[in-house]
Parts: structure tokens; sequence; C-alpha cells
């Protein structure tokens, strides 16, 4: 039992402190003495223990190492510090926290005129607006009839609007 002793007081203190990482703001000091503690753990079980026990034990290093970590930042938001380090509120859509405007979503379907050269981007007046635009792949020179196809975030999409073809 000597020779284990060594290697699990070092894994013990990676472990603590991989676990205070979370919690004390370090640059990340605290992970890089908490992975030399559990390389020092796992070269001592080499040296002081038999193969398949130390095989064992370095297995058990890297299962506890993650899960350390990981039940430190589950715990992290429970706690004092965690509540005033996370962001509890949302920006819902119905509170008005949108990348666009709710008038745009009105822009699908309509038709107005290229501004300038989309290649694929530019400007276009939809209605009595200017709005920058963006095609659906293809080139539109200026002053073609286009016609709004999708509107995502701040993203309007547009092609050329079809041609009505004249009945003789």
């Amino acid at each position: 039992m000597e020779g284990l002793a060594l290697p699990v007081i070092l894994l013990a203190l990676g472990m603590a402190a991989f676990f205070l990482e979370a919690f004390v703001p370090s640059g990340g000091l605290i992970s890089v003495a908490a992975a030399a503690c559990v390389i020092g753990a796992v070269v001592f079980a080499f040296n002081r223990l038999e193969m398949v026990p130390a095989v064992l034990f370095t297995g058990a290093a890297i299962i506890l190492a993650p899960t350390s970590l990981v039940t430190a930042f589950l715990l992290l938001p429970k706690t004092s510090i965690g509540r005033r380090l996370t962001l509890r509120s949302t920006q819902a859509r119905n509170t008005g926290y949108v990348a666009q405007d709710v008038k745009e979503d009105e822009l699908v379907g309509q038709q107005g005129v290229a501004l300038s050269a989309l290649r694929p981007s530019g400007e276009a007046r939809i209605g009595d607006r200017r709005y920058d635009v963006i095609t659906e792949g293809e080139m539109i020179e200026r002053g073609t009839p286009i016609e709004v196809r999708t509107v995502g975030g701040n993203r309007i999409v547009v092609r050329a609007a079809p041609q009505e073809q004249k009945k003789t």
C-alpha cells in the first residue's frame, strides 16, 4: 500500500485543482498545476506499482479529470459566485430583442428595383426604403426589377423578378 499513497495523493490534488479552476479565475494556471499533478501521479504509479494496477490507475485518472471539471462547471451556476458570473435573462423576440425589424418580415414577396449591381450583394429599393440585399447567387444588373425571396436575421435575399409576358 506504500507505493500507492503518493500517486493517490497527487491524483486527489489534481482533481481538487481541476475542480477549483471553475471557481477561481487564474488564466489556466490552476489547470496547468492540476495537469502536472495528474501526470506526476501516473508517472509515480508506473514507477511504484505493477503494470496492471498502474494501467488501471491511469484509466481512473483519465476518467476522473474531465469528470471533476464537468462537475465543477455544472455546480458553478448554483453558487453565489456563479450567479454573479452567469447571465440569467433571455433576449426573447416578443420583448424586442430581434436582429431585424418586424416590418422586414412583411417584405417577402414584395418587388423592388436594384439600385446597384447585385454581385451578389448590393442595394435595392423596396417600397419607399433602401435595403442592403443579397441574391441567391446570380448577378443582377442595376435597374433590374427584383423580388424578395426570404428574410432571415438582417439578411434579405432577392432574385430577379419574373417578367410578365405580353399577350398579343
